[in-house]
């Protein structure tokens, strides 16, 4: 068996930091936008298996990080970039100002041209932690899923991750990230 690494991974290492950041940044400003002198967010939630076998309309969304309450609360600089989950399907179409629908770009250079990711039990706090990127977890929904799906025990620690479950506390928290 040869090892080949992670191919989610791969990307986030090849070539020098500046050209990683490079190539994204141009990527993702030809679909979203200039960013240069914004703080960029990267929301990106995570899928909950009791949403399986659910049409959209029935899927249990309140856990998600309602943008139209963050966005008035951040820095004016900050910019919100969303990637929903694949199986999610959850993304308000109706975006608020600053805030971007990335869900169709690739995580890695999300990754590559963000300042900060606000998850909430998704393995991509994991690859933003091996970048140096600030992680907040946002888990309004913490004992719910620890009890349908478990959590390690000192996971956001171990990550250097800080934990939020209020609106008001994450976007305190993102105002004090500087890009």
């Amino acid at each position: 068996v040869k090892v080949l690494g992670a191919p989610r991974a791969e990307p986030l290492f090849a070539g020098t930091p500046q050209q990683r950041t490079d190539g994204s940044r141009a990527l993702i400003e030809h679909h979203l936008g200039d960013l240069r002198d914004a703080k960029v967010v990267l929301y990106a939630p995570t899928w909950r298996d009791r949403n399986y076998d659910r049409p959209p309309a029935q899927r249990d969304t309140d856990f998600l990080l309602s943008l139209r309450e963050l966005m008035p609360l951040l820095d004016p600089e900050a910019v919100v970039i969303v990637k929903d989950h694949e199986y999610l399907a959850a993304m308000d179409t109706r975006l608020p100002t600053r805030c971007l629908d990335g869900s169709q770009m690739h995580i890695s250079h999300l990754l590559s041209v963000c300042d900060v990711v606000v998850t909430d039990y998704s393995s991509v706090a994991d690859d933003a932690t091996q970048l140096g990127i600030p992680v907040f977890v946002f888990a309004r929904d913490l004992a719910r899923y620890e009890a349908e799906r478990g959590i390690y025990p000192g996971a956001f620690e171990a990550i250097g991750a800080t934990l939020s479950v209020t609106t008001t506390d994450l976007a305190e928290r993102l105002n004090s990230i500087r890009p």
